[in-house]
């Protein structure tokens, strides 16, 4: 009875080997991303015209017999205990297969650009574990004051470029991003809204404060006026009484 092949990392990467689970590790030139299994529903993001993706995997268990199946590939078995490993190449597809002391390591590579989704499973004594590859264009981050423009316009596959500026009122660095494989731009731009006044908007508040200014002056003036005028005519009247009433007692 054996067990679910278990499928080792690279020297990239410095995860554990995990019992019953299966790591799939998804490449192409220049790039590496490492995916392990189960994943939720088992699936991973591809950017639309990606070429010569790779799969590797390491079984461990010492299955009588692997083989690899998926979308265009019908079931190609790599690996028997009677002949040991067998390597294939087609026109689509190349799969390779070594063993070092009952350790297998085998390859898928797509060697034409993926356009649709994807699936590829592998089986090693009736266990199989599957990757759903959902191949989509990259989509430019549209945050707030951003402007983004890319090229080519119509559909922004794997290598597309976008063009990132920052929006009137919004300060930040132009950045040029490239879609990754992975569906994702390598780079994000950052605008952040300027708080400085326009010319225009500085000139408006002066005017509305002189404005209000104005307002509060014609309006207080008649007031303390009468205020001033009442005080200074109580102050008078009151200091003419005293005068006069010490007039008649001298």
């Amino acid at each position: 009875m054996f067990g679910v092949p278990r499928l080792q990392m690279t020297a990239n990467f410095a995860l554990p080997l995990l019992h019953s689970l299966v790591l799939l590790i998804v490449t192409s030139p220049g790039y590496l991303s490492a995916i392990q299994l189960p994943q939720p529903e088992n699936q991973t993001n591809v950017a639309t015209g990606t070429t010569n993706l790779m799969i590797t995997a390491t079984v461990t268990t010492s299955p009588s017999s692997c083989s690899w199946l998926g979308t265009g590939l019908s079931a190609t078995e790599f690996y028997t205990t009677g002949f040991g490993c067998d390597s294939s190449s087609t026109s689509t597809h190349n799969i390779t297969c070594t063993n070092s002391a009952g350790v297998i390591n085998t390859t898928l590579t797509y060697l034409t650009s993926l356009t649709s989704n994807t699936n590829v499973s592998l089986s090693c004594d009736g266990t199989v574990v599957s990757l759903s590859m959902i191949v989509k264009d990259c989509k430019p981050n549209m945050g707030s004051g951003v402007i983004a423009t890319t090229n080519p316009t119509s559909s922004c596959g794997f290598g597309c470029t976008a063009q990132y500026s920052c929006a009137s009122g919004y300060n930040g660095t132009d950045v040029t991003a490239t879609c990754q494989e992975d569906a994702t731009f390598d780079k994000n731009p950052v605008c952040i809204q300027s708080s400085s006044l326009s010319p225009g908007a500085i000139a408006g508040i002066v005017i509305g404060c002189l404005i209000a200014v104005a307002i509060i002056i014609f309006f207080l003036i008649p007031i303390c006026c009468a205020e001033i005028c009442c005080c200074a005519f109580t102050i008078l009247c009151l200091s003419w009484g005293k005068k006069k009433y010490t007039a008649g007692r001298s």
